[in-house]
Formats: structure tokens, sequence, C-alpha cells
């Protein structure tokens, strides 16, 4: 493994513009930076053909892939591997997924002993290669034809898809993901803070470092030139552009910031960070990270919760992207203890996200089991009709190593049944990790903040919304961007900010990522009598 790594690295980082390698190339190594492969040696197994496109065909690659397998046509054996190869893209454009590769080896395996015995086939039986290739193709159209009534019939026994739901689900998905600007003034910090020079527009939305120093630069070979000195990107979506890009998640400056991140951090104490915010009031803040495993030991579900104990002792969740709608000042770092009464409500949280998703598995686990066990019960009845074909023709026992072959595939049919069944079974099985404190906050307010925390006028907002004829009011969780919704008897979601500032304005960043719903969103300005004045926000 250091060898092939050592060997992607060279390709990566220097002229080379071609690997050239054998099958081991075919797995446990991502070439996501390049978008062309040719395989020269078509493998017999069309499940390697899957493994070899994957390294190219994967999660970060941003251009059009294009694989060409070479195929001798003049050959026997080319042009039953050509013949193969359409129709597998046929069947892969019939079925939507690449993954037709990963069976359709069982499939041949099945119906001619193996890819070698079919070639070895083709070969020798000189008279008959059309109808060799007639039989693979009328072998090939079943399964496909199979595959495609046996997904239908799958679609038809779904749940009706309610599109409302899928709406709400949507808009809470856009509130709730964590502000794309943030990336970008993560590594604009980071990178600060090492003395990296960075110069900023009028606006401070673009941003230009100067000179790249050099292990910037090696480690940012998938987006800039060799010899490019300096780099621009931005934190605005308006702003984003291809030569000017919004830094996200996958995006080598913003990894490189995270190492730096590190090691900076790396061995600290972070028990207790005393730290100035503009929030209403004071919070002690716990951040508990709690996690879900299947029967397999697969971590399935992973959240992190935040719980503030207020002074009247009340235990409030805030939404876990408040961290980025607050400015902070850091005061001190303290030893702490966990209060007791979060410890419990911990529990019961981390009791709920277990339970929610072991209700979620078994529905999904049920119907996969259902799938399963009707695609294995269709594949046992085949071949025992074939079974008994070949015992009613069984002249001279001719039929004799077919007959066994049969036997051998109901025993095989038997064992991969039952192991997919366990697995299913091992999968429903989910056990929750003791929650894991990641660290504490006591947040003191600074003079002033022009938010509220949204639980304290839940009973407000709702009878003013039912008075306006507006029901289905849903409160998000505390601080967060967008405080609670409502929806009209159309279902037209309305998105609502509480505030205690009559002249309160959204940030430019808040109505750059709220652009898709920023029509639909309306302040709530509550003053001290808890009356209520209403106005539409504005792109």
């Amino acid at each position: 493994m250091d060898k092939r790594r050592e060997q992607v690295e060279l390709f990566r980082r220097t002229d080379c513009q071609i690997m050239i390698t054998t099958d081991a190339g075919g797995e446990s190594i991502n070439l996501q930076f390049c978008n062309q492969l040719i395989n020269y040696d078509i493998p017999w197994n069309p499940n390697k053909l899957e493994q070899r496109m994957g390294r190219i065909h994967r999660i970060g690659q941003k251009n059009e892939v294009f694989v060409f397998n070479m195929v001798a046509k003049n050959t026997r054996e080319g042009s039953v591997m050509a013949r193969l190869l359409d129709k597998m893209e046929q069947m892969r454009t019939d079925l939507g997924s690449d993954l037709v590769y990963d069976f359709i080896g069982e499939v041949l395996e099945d119906n001619f002993d193996s890819m070698a015995s079919l070639m070895q086939e083709a070969i020798i039986d000189r008279e008959n290669l059309d109808d060799i290739i007639a039989n693979m193709e009328k072998t090939l159209s079943n399964e496909n034809n199979n595959l495609l009534k046996l997904v239908e019939e799958e679609r038809l026994v779904e749940d009706e898809i309610d599109l409302k739901d899928l709406k709400r689900d949507t808009n809470s998905w856009r509130i709730e993901r964590i502000p794309r600007h943030s990336y970008s003034d993560f590594v604009t910090y980071i990178l600060e803070k090492k003395r990296v020079r960075i110069n900023k527009s009028n606006d401070n939305r673009v941003l230009r470092i100067e000179r790249l120093p050099k292990f910037i630069r090696d480690q940012m070979f998938e987006v800039v030139e060799e010899q490019t000195e300096s780099y621009r990107y931005t934190n605005s979506i308006k702003n984003e552009s291809e030569q000017v890009p919004l830094i996200t998640d996958i995006h080598p400056l913003f990894q490189i910031a995270m190492d730096l991140m590190k090691k900076e951090i790396g061995g600290q104490s972070w028990n207790h960070l005393q730290v100035i915010a503009d929030v209403p009031e004071q919070l002690n803040v716990e951040i508990y990270e709690i996690g879900i495993m299947d029967g397999t030991g697969l971590e399935v579900e992973r959240k992190l919760i935040h719980f503030a104990k207020r002074a009247n002792d009340k235990i409030i969740i805030l939404n876990k992207n408040w961290i980025f709608q607050h400015l902070f000042k850091k005061v001190a770092l303290e030893e702490h203890t966990t209060h007791t009464e979060i410890s419990v409500i911990v529990m019961e949280h981390a009791l709920k996200i277990r339970n929610d998703v072991l209700s979620n598995r078994e529905d999904k686990l049920n119907k996969m089991q259902m799938f399963l066990e009707k695609t294995f019960n269709q594949q046992y009845r085949e071949t025992l009709e074939r079974l008994e074909t070949y015992r009613q023709e069984n002249v001279d026992n001719r039929n004799s190593a077919l007959i066994n072959q049969m036997n051998a595939r109901l025993i095989d049919l038997d064992m991969k049944k039952s192991e997919r069944i366990q697995l299913i079974n091992q999968q429903k099985n989910v056990a929750m990790k003791p929650p894991k404190r990641i660290m504490s906050l006591e947040l003191i307010p600074m003079s002033s903040s022009n938010r509220m925390i949204a639980e304290d006028y839940y009973d407000l907002i709702v009878n003013y919304e039912k008075e306006n004829g507006r029901l289905n009011v849903r409160q998000y969780d505390n601080l967060g961007m967008i405080d609670f919704t409502s929806e009209r008897f159309n279902g037209e979601e309305r998105f609502i900010i509480l505030t205690n500032d009559p002249n309160f304005e959204m940030k430019e960043t808040d109505l750059e990522e709220l652009g898709e719903i920023i029509e639909y969103v309306h302040v709530y300005y509550v003053n001290q009598y808890n009356v209520l004045k209403e106005w539409k926000v504005t792109g």
C-alpha cells in the first residue's frame, strides 16, 4: 500500500500524464484527479471492471468521466466481449445504476460456469459463434427484464410520496445546513493566524492569497497551476465563479486549514471555555456527541447536540448552527464540572435518537428483506424447474453433470439467502455509544443582542399564526437562522425570525444563504409587552 500511495503521488504531482498499472491498480487507490481510463486488458469478471472505473468515477471528480474498453473485435473472444460490454451498458442505462457490473458476473457464472468458459466455448465451437452470442444476450436480456420488473414492483409497494413533506424537508435542510460562507471564513481565519497574507476586497467578500506558500501550493495541485503565485476565492455565493470559487468542505484549502488547526490545538484541554457572545442572556453550554451503531459495528448515526443551561436552571437545546450566527470573544479557559441535570437530558435525547434510528432502519430493512426473499425465491423456483427438466431428459445419465450443477446451485442459493438475511438482522440491531462531551462553554452576553430564545414565545407565535389563518407551527432549536415556520391553507410555508430590535436587518450572508426561500421569510418584532409587529424580508 505504501508503494501504491507513492506511485499515486508521483503521478499526481509530476508531469507524468499517464499511469500504467496491472490489475493491482483496480482497487484501494483514489484517482479522481483523472477523468479518463483505458482498459487495455479486460478482466473476465465484470465486477473487477466496475472496481477499476470506481478509481476515477468517485466523489471529488469534477469532470465528465470517459472509460475506453479496448477490444480486439477481429477475434472470436473479442466479438463476445464487445457484445457483452454493449449489453451491460444498455442494462446500466435501463436500471440507472453502475452497479449492474456487480451482479452480471454472477449471472454469467450461473449460466455459463464462468466468463472464461464462455470465451473458451466461443473459441472452440467455431461453427456456432452467433448462437453463443445470441444465447448470452438472451440470458442477459431476461435478467434485465426480471430486474426491471422487480424494481417496478418495489416502487409500487413504496409509500406514496407526500410532496408537501418533501418540500418541508428540503426547506429544513436549506435552513439547517452549515452556512456555506463559513468554510471560506474559517480558511481565512486559520491562514491569517499562520501569517499567510490575504488581501480583501472593499466589501470583504473576495479574498486573494498574494503569494501561495509552498506547503499550500503542494497540496493544491488539483486546482492551481504549478507557476501560479496567487489564488482568489470568495465567501459570497453571489461572487462565486470558476475563477473565484466558494470554498466547500472538499476544497483543498479547507482541508489544509483543518490540518493546520488540528496541529495547533492537538493535545489541548477544551474542558471549559468562557467567551463573550452576542446571545440574549448568559448560558452554560455543553456540546455532546451521540453515536448509534448497528449490529455489524457500523456507525449509522452521529449527532452533535448543544445543551444550554439558563440562569433559571432550565435546560434548552440550541440549534446546531448557532455558533455560525453569533460573534465570539474568548475570555478564559477554566476547569468545569458537568451539570448533572444536563447529563440526564443528554441520555433522554440519546435514547430518542436511538429509537428514531431503530424505527427508520427497521422499516427500510424489512422492505429490503422482503425484496431479497422475493428475488431468491424466484431464482430458487427457476433452478428447480431446470433441475426437473434435466432429470426428465436424463437418458443414460447424460445430464448428470447438469443435475449436480443445479443441486449445487440450490445449496449455494440457500447459503447466500441465509447470509443476506443474517446481515439484515444484524443491521436491525442498533446500540447507543456512551454520549461523549466534546466541550463546555460559558456564554457571557455582549451589551446588546437582537435575537431571542424562541421557545419562550412559542404560545405567542402559535396564537398569532392561528389568528391569521396559518397552522402547522413548528419551532426550530433556539438561536438558529430561523426560529419558527407556519403554513397557509395551500401549504405555502412562512419562515419566522424573532427579534427585539424594531430596526432589525438580516446580515448579507444570511440573505444569501436563504436565497431560495427568502421571499417567504418574515421578521417578527416582539416588544416588552409581547406585542407583535411583522415585516417581510427583502433580499
